[in-house]
């Protein structure tokens, strides 16, 4: 029988791998001045979409490690 508590989870682990891709697939705009030749930084709010994202989805692997290591365990 399948385990029907992991579907929440695996729906928080596509949901932060969007918003991690949705967040670093935005394009950097272009430099300030046009003499300039470093790009400028992205948005603040870009950084922490992505960064969300990645917490979410290490924290599930986390949580399925041990859960796998308790398994193998018992």
């Amino acid at each position: 029988m399948k385990n029907h508590s992991l579907i929440p989870m695996r729906a928080l682990v596509f949901l932060g791998t969007m918003l991690t891709g949705a967040a670093l697939a935005v394009p950097v705009p272009p430099p300030a001045s046009p003499g300039d030749g470093s790009p400028s930084a992205p948005e603040p709010s870009l950084i922490i979409l992505a960064a969300i994202g990645l917490v979410v989805v290490g924290g599930y692997l986390l949580w399925r490690h041990r859960r796998s290591q308790k398994a193998s365990a018992k």
